[in-house]
C-alpha cells in the first residue's frame, strides 16, 4: 500500500483493479472486512461503493467454491 504523501495528502483509491489487489493482500493477512475497510480509509480516499463490490465479489467466489460440484449427467 502507498503510504500517505509527504504533504499529508492520501492519495484516492477508486478502480476496482486496485482494490481487488489490495483487499487481497490484506486478506491474507488474516484481517476481516471491517479491518480492511478501516486501514485502507487510513491512508486513502476510498470509493466505499468499490470497495464494497470487491466484498461482494470476494464473497460469491467463496461461495461457489463452497458449493458442492454438479453430478455428470450420462450422455447418449
Amino acid at each position: 500500500m502507498h503510504p500517505i504523501r509527504g504533504d499529508g495528502i492520501k492519495s484516492r483509491l477508486t478502480e476496482q483493479a486496485e482494490l481487488t489487489l489490495i483487499v487481497d493482500m490484506l486478506a491474507a493477512r488474516d484481517l476481516s472486512e471491517d479491518q480492511i475497510a478501516i486501514e485502507l480509509t487510513r491512508r486513502f480516499y476510498v470509493d466505499m461503493d468499490a470497495l464494497n463490490a470487491v466484498f461482494e465479489n470476494r464473497r460469491a467466489l467463496r461461495t461457489q467454491r463452497q458449493a458442492p460440484p454438479q453430478p455428470i449427467r450420462a450422455v447418449a
